[in-house]
C-alpha cells in the first residue's frame, strides 16, 4: 500500500500544554470500542474514574466539564490518563488527531487539519509549495510479527494505522469498499494533480488561479461524469478553454459596485449562518463580521486588505490546496470533482471575510498569527461538523451564490 502525506506533514509534532487553543475541549470526544473494552476491563478506582465520565450508548462519548473541557485535562492542560497510563491508552481520536485518514484502491491519505493551531504555524511558515510525498507502507492490516514492529518504529510517520485499518475513515469517512466507481483513482489524481498545478502556478494572481480551478473542476466533471452541473458534455475542449478564459476576463474586468459586492457577503453570510455551532468563537466571529460590514464599506475593506497583503498571496494557494488535497479524493465514491472545487473557493471568500475583519480591528495589520487563527476557526467550525459538511454541500448544488460563474465574480472583488 502506498501513504501519501502532505510535505509538511513530517514537521508536526503536538505541542501539548504550550498550545493556545486545546483540542480537549469545546466538541466531542468519541471513545472508540477497543479502548472502551479496555477501559471496562481495568477495575480498580482508576477503571471506575475513567467509565464514570463516559456516556455509553451506541457511540461512547466522554461527558465534558461544565467549562467545556474534557475532565482528565488537568491544570497544567496535559491529559491525566496519558501521564498515568501512556498514549496506548487514550482513545482513537485522540492519538490521530490531528490526523485524517483517506483509503481508496491500494492508496492511504493522511492529511493534518488546520483546526490545530500548530497545523496552521507549520503550514504557513512557509511560502514553499506543497506537495504530496509518497511511501511505501508496511502491511499494517497483516497479521504477522514484522507489522506490529513496523507500527512502532514509524508511528511518527504513520500515526495510529493499526486503528486506521479497522476503520479505513479514521474522519468518519465511511465508504463500501464493493461498492462500483464509475472513474478509478489514477484518472481522479491525474485531475487533482492538474487541478493543484493551476493553483500553484504563480505566473498570476491567486484570484484567476482559484477561477481557472474552478472552471476546471467544473470540466471535468462534464467530461468523466456528464452530471451534476446542469450542462452538457462538451465534445470541444479547445473551445471550452476559450470559453472559460472569456469568463475570467469578462468577471475580472467589469467594474464592481459596493452594492453588487455587499449582496454577495450578505449571501453567503446567510447559508453560513444557518450552520451548527460548535465553537462560542464562531457566534461571535458571525456577529462581528455583520456589525462590522455594511454597503459603504465591505468592498473598499476588502481591497484595501489585498492590496495590504501583496506577497503573502502563497496563504490562500495553501488554503486551495489543503481543501483540494484534503477532499478531492472523495471523488472516487461520490463522483462528483465540483463539489470539492466549490467547498475550497467557498472556504477562502469566507476566510478572506474574516481576514479582512481582522485587518480592520487591528487597525490595519494581518499578522501569521492572524492567518493561523482564522483559518484554525474556519476548520473546527465547519470541516468537523458532517452536518455542517452536508448542509454546504448541498447548497453548493442549489444556492445561486455558490454556482461557479457567482464565485469567479466574487473572487475578482479584491483584485
Amino acid at each position: 500500500m502506498i501513504l501519501k502525506v502532505p510535505s509538511y506533514y513530517e514537521k508536526f509534532h503536538c505541542i501539548a500544554d504550550q498550545c493556545k487553543d486545546n483540542c480537549c475541549y469545546g466538541w466531542e470526544i468519541d471513545i472508540d470500542e477497543g479502548t472502551m473494552d479496555y477501559y471496562r476491563s481495568l477495575g480498580g478506582e482508576l477503571g471506575k474514574e475513567i467509565t464514570s465520565h463516559i456516556r455509553e450508548g451506541e457511540e461512547n462519548t466522554m461527558i465534558m466539564r461544565e467549562d467545556g473541557y474534557c475532565p482528565f485535562l488537568n491544570e497544567k492542560k496535559l491529559c491525566d490518563i496519558c501521564i498515568k497510563m501512556g498514549e496506548e491508552a487514550l482513545s482513537e481520536i485522540c492519538t490521530e488527531f490531528p490526523r485524517f485518514t483517506m483509503e481508496y484502491e491500494d492508496v492511504r491519505e493522511k492529511i493534518l487539519s488546520l483546526a490545530c493551531e500548530e497545523v496552521g504555524n507549520i503550514m504557513f511558515s512557509t511560502d514553499e509549495k506543497i506537495t504530496w510525498q509518497e511511501h511505501e507502507m508496511p502491511d499494517f492490516c497483516g497479521t504477522g510479527d514484522d507489522d506490529e514492529t513496523a507500527c512502532e518504529d514509524d508511528g511518527a510517520l504513520y500515526g495510529n494505522e493499526e486503528a486506521a485499518c479497522e476503520d479505513d475513515a479514521s474522519d468518519g469517512e465511511a465508504y463500501d469498499d464493493d461498492e462500483e466507481v464509475s472513474v478509478d483513482a489514477d484518472q481522479l489524481n491525474a485531475v487533482s494533480k492538474a487541478a493543484v498545478a493551476l493553483l500553484q502556478n504563480r505566473k498570476k494572481p491567486v484570484a484567476e488561479r482559484a477561477a481557472e480551478y474552478l472552471l476546471y473542476c467544473k470540466r471535468m466533471q462534464q467530461e468523466l461524469y456528464g452530471y451534476h452541473t446542469g450542462g452538457e458534455v462538451s465534445g470541444q475542449e479547445q473551445e471550452q478553454e476559450q470559453r472559460e478564459s472569456r469568463l475570467i476576463a469578462e468577471c475580472r474586468e467589469k467594474e464592481v459596485t459596493p452594492q453588487e459586492a455587499y449582496a454577495a457577503f450578505l449571501a453567503r453570510m446567510e447559508r453560513y449562518e444557518q450552520l451548527e455551532v460548535l465553537d462560542q468563537n464562531w457566534e461571535e466571529e458571525k456577529k462581528r463580521l455583520r456589525a462590522a460590514f455594511h454597503e459603504d464599506n465591505y468592498l473598499e475593506c476588502i481591497q484595501n486588505f489585498h492590496t495590504a497583503q501583496q506577497g503573502r498571496e502563497y496563504e490562500y494557494e495553501h488554503l486551495l490546496v489543503y481543501f483540494t488535497f484534503r477532499y478531492f479524493m472523495r471523488s472516487y465514491y461520490d463522483d462528483n470533482i465540483l463539489n470539492k472545487a466549490q467547498f475550497a473557493v467557498a472556504s477562502i471568500l469566507m476566510i478572506r471575510d474574516m481576514d479582512a475583519l481582522r485587518f480592520l480591528e487591528n487597525g490595519g495589520t494581518f499578522s501569521v498569527e492572524d492567518r493561523v487563527a482564522v483559518a484554525k476557526l474556519y476548520s473546527k467550525e465547519v470541516e468537523h461538523s458532517e452536518e455542517n459538511m452536508e448542509f454546504l454541500e448541498e447548497d453548493f448544488q442549489f444556492e445561486d451564490i455558490f454556482a461557479p460563474e457567482q464565485m469567479i465574480r466574487q473572487l475578482f472583488f479584491a483584485s
